[in-house]
């Protein structure tokens, strides 16, 4: 059951989060039909996520079942809030091609690419470090290839919200962070990684989204977004 919560919650984060990019069609007044679809992923992404949460739940302590809900009901907000504030100003910015640099643009420019991305992007850092915290204490549940097979797909994602959406600075460290925190627990009860399906799932995505990350910023000498490259 866990497993295959983990894997339908990186499937469909994964799928909500790049497939709009490539829907372009014009439904009306340049809303396309990637925002259509769009604007639909906190509706299915968010319930798995908390779902995840469900069976680690009764074998927690009280301490770390009150610090995973803090981490993952903030980390709700800031994507849902962070999405919203994303899609609505994305589509904004098409009607002001051409008005590069006026006021409406720049603030328009701040919501999307600046504190949009900011917060989804971190509430998702959030969420993934609220699982680590409550799967520390909980009755290790192995990994199976469902969850294994997920967790490149959801690594994949990451790594280009952190390139597209210009939060390497944020995403990197903190796939890192996630990396280490997961190894050090598994090591620490003295258990192999892949006795716990959370902390397997997690390490391997974070460890896709850093060997992606070093290998495109040594290819391009930095982290360009891949839209600045022409690749969207």
């Amino acid at each position: 059951m866990l497993t295959s919560r983990l894997a339908a919650f990186a499937v469909l984060y994964a799928f909500f989060d790049l497939a709009p990019s490539f829907l372009t069609y014009d439904v009306s007044h340049r809303l396309t039909s990637g925002d259509i679809l769009n604007f639909f992923m906190p509706l299915a992404v968010l319930p798995p996520l908390w779902l995840v949460l469900v069976p680690l739940w009764a074998d927690a302590p009280a301490d770390r079942r009150r610090m995973a809900m803090t981490l993952i009901f903030v980390a709700t907000i800031f994507i849902a809030d962070g999405h919203g504030m994303n899609l609505a100003a994305n589509a904004v910015a098409r009607q002001l091609r051409g008005h590069e640099g006026t006021g409406a643009w720049i603030l328009d420019y701040f919501f999307d690419e600046d504190m949009g991305h900011l917060l989804a992007h971190g509430g998702l850092l959030l969420a993934t470090y609220g699982l680590l915290l409550v799967a520390d204490s909980a009755r290790a549940q192995p990994a199976d290839w469902r969850s294994l097979a997920a967790a490149p797909l959801f690594g994949f994602a990451y790594f280009c919200d952190g390139v597209e959406g210009q939060t390497v600075f944020l995403l990197l460290p903190g796939a890192a962070i996630g990396a280490l925190w997961a190894a050090a627990a598994a090591r620490h009860q003295g258990a192999g990684v892949l006795r716990h399906s959370v902390r397997s799932f997690l390490l391997l995505a974070y460890a896709t989204a850093l060997i992606l990350f070093a290998v495109w910023g040594i290819w391009h000498r930095g982290f360009p977004e891949f839209s600045a490259l022409g690749w969207i």
